[in-house]
C-alpha cells in the first residue's frame, strides 16, 4: 500500500516538472521568436586603437563596420561625438536584416590634446534591446618636430587701446625646436602695422623626453598706433629650414573699434506711394565727452536721394534723408528694386569712411 502511495506521489511530481520545463521552453521559444523579428545591432569591433599620430599628421579618416543581425531594418538616429577633434563624415542610416553598414569617421590631431586619447562614439538606433550604443577610438598624439603656438591671433581693440604710443602688445608667438637638426629661423616678413622683437633661447631640459638643450625662439609682437579704424589683417610670417615647414605664416585678424557710433547703417522705404514714410534721420555720435565730430562729406550715390544737415555740435550730427519720388519711380522702373549708398567721410575723431544702404522695395 505504502509503495502505490509512493510511486503515485513521485509520478505527480515528475509530471509538475515536466510542465515547469515545457512551461520554460514555450517561454524562451516565444522570446527568442521575438528577438529574432527585429533589428540587432552589432558592432564588427567597439573598441579601435588608431597608434601614434604627431600634431601635425592629416586628418585621419577611417571607417566602423556594424551589422544588423535581426530580421527587421535597422535604422540609425544619429552619430555624435563631444570632441570637435571628432568629424562624423557619414553613416549608413537604414540597414537591411543581414546587411553591413559602416560609419565614416574623421579625427584631426592638431584639435586633439597631448599624450593618450580616448573619444567616444554615442550611436542611437531602433534596436529595442540596445538603443543606444558607444564606440571607443583609442590613440596618442606625440609632439612634431617643431611646435608652435598660437597659429592664429584674434582679436577686438577699442580705439583708445590702438593708439597707445608704443603700439598694442600682442600675444607672443613661440617656436619649439624638437628637430634631431638644428632649426634655423630665416626671412621674417611682416605686414605694415605691426612691430616684431625676435629671440633665439637655448636652455637646458633635464626632464623632457629628449634630455639636453632645448631649443626655443620667440616673437614679440605690437601693433603699430597708425593703425587705421576697422578691420585687422596683419600677419608674420618666416621660413625654416625643415622639410615640413618651409614657410610658417601666423594670420592676426579682428577689429579696431570707431569712437564714432552711426545709426541706422540701413534706410529701408517699403513704399514711394506714402509721402509720410519718405523722410529718415541719421544720428552720428562721437562715443566720448572729450570727442569733437568733423564730416568732411555726405555723399548720396543716386540723383533720386538728397540729403541735408538738421543738427552739428561737437558731439552729435543729424542728417536728413529725402527721396525725389518723381525721380525714384523713373529709376524704380528700369531697375526694380531701388538700392544705393550715402557715404560719410568723418575726419573727427576718427578718420573714417561709414556706408549706409538705402532700399526701396515697391511702388
Amino acid at each position: 500500500m505504502l509503495k502505490k502511495l509512493l510511486g503515485k506521489s513521485c509520478q505527480k511530481e515528475r509530471l509538475f516538472t515536466l510542465l515547469i520545463s515545457l512551461n520554460i521552453y514555450i517561454l524562451l521559444m516565444f522570446l527568442s521568436a521575438r528577438t529574432l523579428a527585429d533589428p540587432v545591432f552589432k558592432f564588427e569591433q567597439n573598441s579601435l586603437n588608431l597608434g601614434k599620430l604627431t600634431d601635425s599628421s592629416k586628418v585621419k579618416k577611417f571607417s566602423i563596420p556594424f551589422y544588423n543581425n535581426g530580421t527587421e531594418t535597422l535604422e540609425i538616429d544619429f552619430v555624435k561625438s563631444r570632441c570637435n577633434c571628432v568629424t562624423i563624415e557619414s553613416f549608413d542610416k537604414k540597414i537591411s536584416p543581414g546587411e553591413k553598414g559602416e560609419i565614416v569617421v574623421a579625427i584631426d590631431p592638431s584639435k586633439s590634446a597631448e599624450g593618450q586619447n580616448t573619444q567616444i562614439l554615442v550611436l542611437k538606433t531602433n534596436d529595442p534591446n540596445m538603443q543606444y550604443s558607444i564606440a571607443n577610438i583609442y590613440y596618442r598624439i606625440k609632439l612634431g618636430d617643431v611646435v608652435f603656438s598660437p597659429k592664429a591671433i584674434k582679436l577686438t581693440l577699442s580705439n583708445k587701446d590702438a593708439r597707445k604710443s608704443f603700439g598694442y602688445p600682442l600675444n607672443s608667438v613661440f617656436v619649439l625646436d624638437l628637430w634631431d637638426k638644428r632649426l634655423e629661423i630665416s626671412d621674417i616678413n611682416k605686414s605694415p602695422h605691426l612691430m616684431v622683437d625676435f629671440f633665439d633661447i637655448v636652455h637646458r631640459c633635464l626632464q623632457c623626453e629628449r634630455r639636453g638643450d632645448v631649443h626655443l625662439f620667440r616673437f614679440d609682437m605690437r601693433l603699430t598706433s597708425d593703425i587705421p579704424v576697422g578691420p585687422i589683417s596683419e600677419w608674420i610670417g618666416f621660413t625654416t629650414n625643415h622639410p615640413k615647414y618651409p614657410m610658417i605664416k601666423i594670420p592676426i585678424t579682428g577689429k579696431v573699434q570707431s569712437r564714432i557710433k552711426v545709426f541706422p547703417k540701413v534706410l529701408l522705404y517699403r513704399s514711394l506711394s506714402t509721402l509720410d514714410n519718405l523722410e529718415r534721420n541719421i544720428q552720428i555720435i562721437a562715443d566720448s565727452d572729450s570727442d569733437i565730430l568733423e564730416i568732411e562729406q555726405v555723399r548720396p550715390l543716386a540723383q533720386w536721394l538728397s540729403v541735408k544737415k538738421v543738427r552739428v555740435d561737437e558731439r552729435r550730427i543729424d542728417l536728413n534723408v529725402l527721396v525725389d519720388t518723381l525721380k525714384a519711380k523713373a529709376a524704380k522702373e528700369s531697375v526694380g528694386i531701388l538700392k544705393t549708398t550715402i557715404i560719410l567721410n568723418i575726419t573727427k575723431p576718427d578718420v573714417v569712411e561709414q556706408h549706409i544702404e538705402v532700399m526701396v522695395l515697391s511702388n
